[in-house]
């Protein structure tokens, strides 16, 4: 961020010079001068403006983007090791983008969508997101999982929304699908996505699955309904059976 602002300040003098010509003389000190203005003027950490202009949708497509609603949320940012809680932000689930209010000094607002390669984690309301990249060694991409246990074997939740380009009387630009979310396991440094019992279960060694079935009807268990506190409830009991 402070080397892109250093270029545009000097593309800035250069004009300013070359403009001038043989009629004024640009002081030594102008440089140093017009940075410190600047940096002064925004006031922000390089890490957390670390992305580009995020440029909401239409508001004439049929319903939003992001997760939860279209408030701006206080969250707890987490980048390279330096936590960010000065900020309200909106995650754009259609993109997988977090955004950021950004308010300088002088109370101008800045809207910033994030370089998510560099978020390791974030908290929104109760829900803590932590990006693959941190989960996966191996992971090249970057998608945001919320954290609902974690141990030898965690549980995350992964929310989803879409563009859906279907216009008619209603939507006549289009809409956004409704909030949708999928289970993924996490075991071994391999994540699976558990849509229903039987792909649960037969992640676990044989000798186990009784015991967890047994547990998932004692307590009428169904995954894609079952809150996040049920969820914790049975992956810790999950955990405890296998470090028996």
């Amino acid at each position: 961020m402070k080397y892109k602002l250093k270029i545009i300040i000097f593309l800035i003098l250069f004009s300013f010079k070359a403009y001038a010509q043989f009629n004024m003389e640009v002081r030594d000190d102008g440089y140093m001068k017009l940075y410190n203005h600047i940096q002064n003027f925004y006031g922000l950490d390089d890490e957390i403006v670390n992305g580009y202009q995020y440029i909401f949708p239409s508001k004439k497509i049929n319903g939003n983007p992001f997760l939860k609603d279209e408030k701006w949320n206080k969250a707890t940012i987490f980048i390279n090791s330096k936590s960010f809680s000065d900020y309200k932000i909106k995650y754009d689930l259609v993109n997988n983008i977090i955004i950021i209010n950004v308010i300088s000094d002088k109370g101008y607002d800045r809207i910033i969508g994030l370089n998510k390669f560099n978020v390791d984690s974030f908290s929104l309301d109760s829900l803590t997101f932590v990006n693959s990249k941190v989960l996966l060694p191996k992971e090249t991409m970057s998608i945001f999982y919320q954290k609902i246990y974690k141990g030898k074997i965690s549980l995350y939740r992964k929310y989803n929304k879409r563009f859906i380009n279907l216009y008619d009387e209603m939507s006549p630009n289009g809409k956004f699908s409704t909030l949708k979310n999928n289970l993924f396991l996490l075991k071994n440094n391999e994540i699976h996505n558990i849509n229903n019992i039987y792909t649960f279960l037969h992640l676990f060694d044989k000798i186990y699955r009784k015991e967890i079935k047994l547990f998932i009807n004692n307590h009428n268990l169904k995954l894609k309904t079952a809150s996040d506190n049920q969820l914790n409830i049975l992956i810790g009991f999950c955990n405890t059976l296998i470090s028996k």
